[in-house]
């Protein structure tokens, strides 16, 4: 799986929060209708998908992190916190208002992509 795309469970819950469907050219198979060459979770190309289409887009982290300033006024803020072992974390804002400094949950550098989705799941969970 490509690091750059967010995972199937949460491309499903921010379906379910109002993600459009249309902003990605791929799609997680949702239901496979019995053929044996797609498993529901599958990524593929989808030329256009429509917000009433059972299949989820599959957008990358930067596509959602966007939605998530443009349509929410929400940030996800990733940053270097400290030089400890793993010194990256994050912390979301609506607006200026900061709704959640991070101290708990800590990546390495290599794991960028991973608080990111850390920021994200947390968003649509709260």
């Amino acid at each position: 799986m490509n690091e750059d795309f967010v995972p199937f469970e949460l491309a499903k819950k921010l379906k379910e929060k109002g993600f459009p469907q249309h902003m990605t050219d791929e799609a997680y198979i949702v239901d496979n209708y019995g053929e044996d060459e797609c498993d529901i979770g599958d990524r593929l190309p989808i030329p256009l998908i429509h917000d009433y289409m059972d299949d989820v887009a599959a957008p990358t982290i930067s596509q959602v992190l966007k939605w998530l300033r443009k349509k929410k006024n929400i940030f996800v803020v990733t940053f270097i916190a400290d030089d400890s072992d793993a010194p990256l974390t994050y912390e979301i804002y609506l607006g200026t208002e900061c709704l959640l400094t991070h101290h708990g949950e800590y990546f390495t550098l290599q794991e960028w992509n991973e608080c990111n989705l850390a920021g994200i799941k947390y968003c649509l969970d709260n």
